[in-house]
């Protein structure tokens, strides 16, 4: 007579056997009960599947259904056959034609207008999803979910307080001391030192010191405006980033302005200031002998033309000469822009009257040291306007105004006597200041002619010379 053996299994007992993982939850009087593991750990991801469909939003799971087309297409274009890459790509065109079709069926993938909108995937991006919707027990939609990002992306591994002192740490990089990333690097490592003492002190955990490159990277994540702002000042930080009319068009006379300074190609004749001749003879004498023991100046100069465009209108708002750029030839500039300047060209001889003007929007001037003085501010803002700078070395950011000196180069100082080309050292056998023939106030009024006759009406003769060449009427 043979007797079985048996085993007495305590409660919560796991038996593993033939790839099967059971649980011993109870006992009875012929046996044990059990329950499947596997099956508990199917139902837990079954609960969280639901909850992520629930959750999920509507744009969503509508791009799950469409994946889920794409599944149920291959399964049955390939009948039976095995969802690879490889047997998707063979029948990928008669795949995508049913995926299609179900689409419209269900009414799946449409614009807000109803119509049919296809979205498509690749072979391989289709036998990732079959993979994940078959290799379920009961496929279903919530396997084609995109996953939620998790891990240390999402859960960061610092405490609040630890990263707000990190933060309050690396501000002072943005110093205009410019310290270096070592220096902040040893400035956080003090910081965590003597905060973890004083939280120890009152029986708190102590905080963990970042690693380096944990500081570093928080370094890396200041734009380079807050770098350029914070260690250079603000000053570079408008001539680097401010915005400029570049890509902007202006709709309205006035609403952009281009102020800027030109060395004239020309040199002039000096001459001396209107209130000499008022002057007693004995102090003219005093005066002249005093210049004697002085260093000569030259006989010719060449002047500084400052103006303002209108960017809209393309016209010429105010013109002012001087010997140097300086902050009043701007401020009378600009002082130009908004009135009526016909006493102008009708001291000028103009055969038409410089009646252009319009009020200040936007001013946008470069970085020289005259712009960036506290009075050319005021009045643009005193006038009612605002000012931009353009970025240093980049001529584009004033394109009206840049353009409109190289006609005065080209049209109108290459015509005068004393030009001096691109350069004082262009023309090489031309006397340049020998041939000077005008004094400042000539200078002016030629300037001033060329403006209002001239210089308005260039661009309709160079559209309708464009237009006679385009029509054959012109070799």
């Amino acid at each position: 007579m043979s007797v079985l053996p048996t085993f007495h299994f305590p409660q919560g007992t796991l038996i593993s056997f033939d790839s099967h993982a059971i649980v011993v939850s109870g006992f009875c009087r012929d046996g044990l009960i059990v329950w499947d593991r596997a099956l508990e750990q199917e139902t837990a991801q079954e609960r969280a599947s639901i909850s992520a469909w629930e959750s999920a939003t509507d744009k969503e799971r509508n791009d799950t259904l469409i994946k889920e087309a794409r599944c149920l297409a291959s399964q049955k274009v390939l009948q039976g056959a095995r969802q690879t890459e490889t047997n998707i790509t063979r029948h990928f065109d008669a795949i995508q034609a049913d995926a299609f079709r179900r689409q419209r069926l269900l009414k799946r993938g449409t614009d807000r207008n109803g119509a049919f909108q296809a979205k498509t995937w690749g072979p391989k991006r289709v036998s990732q999803f079959c993979s994940m919707y078959f290799g379920q027990l009961r496929p279903s939609q919530e396997a084609l979910l995109n996953k939620k990002p998790s891990g240390n992306k999402t859960t960061p591994r610092m405490s609040v307080e630890a990263s707000l002192l990190l933060d309050l740490i690396c501000k002072k990089y943005r110093s205009v001391l410019q310290p270096s990333k070592a220096s902040i690097e040893r400035a956080v490592k003090m910081a965590f030192q003597e905060e973890s003492a004083e939280r120890m002190s009152n029986g708190r955990p102590p905080l963990m010191c970042p690693h380096r490159n944990t500081i570093y990277r928080r370094l890396d994540k200041f734009t380079t405006f807050e770098l350029v702002l914070g260690r250079e000042g603000i000053q570079e930080a408008m001539k680097e980033f401010s915005p400029t009319q570049h890509g902007v068009r202006a709709l309205k006379p006035g609403e952009l302005i281009e102020l800027d300074f030109w060395h004239g190609d020309v040199f002039t004749l000096r001459q001396k200031s209107d209130f000499w001749g008022l002057l007693s003879l004995d102090l003219q004498e005093k005066l002249e002998q005093k210049e004697k023991g002085k260093k000569k100046k030259k006989k010719a100069q060449r002047l500084w033309v400052c103006a303002a465009i209108d960017v809209a209108t393309r016209m010429i708002l105010g013109i002012g000469v001087a010997e140097t750029a300086n902050v009043r030839t701007a401020i009378e500039v600009l002082d130009m822009t908004t009135r009526d300047k016909s006493h102008y060209s009708q001291l000028a001889g103009c055969s038409m009257a410089w009646s252009q003007s319009s009020g200040i929007g936007t001013v946008v001037v470069d970085t020289g040291n005259e712009f960036f003085d506290s009075e050319v501010q005021a009045a643009i803002v005193g006038l009612g306007g605002s000012y931009i700078y353009g970025r240093t070395g980049v001529p584009m950011d004033k394109p009206f105004v840049e353009r409109f000196f190289r006609t005065l180069r080209m049209m109108f100082a290459d015509e005068l006597p004393g030009k001096t080309g691109y350069s004082p050292d262009c023309l090489i056998a031309y006397d340049k200041e020998g041939m000077a023939a005008f004094n400042s106030d000539v200078f002016r009024h030629l300037l001033v002619k060329f403006l209002v006759d001239y210089y308005p009406l260039q661009d309709i003769w160079d559209s309708w010379v464009s237009a006679l060449w385009i029509s054959g009427m012109m070799p």
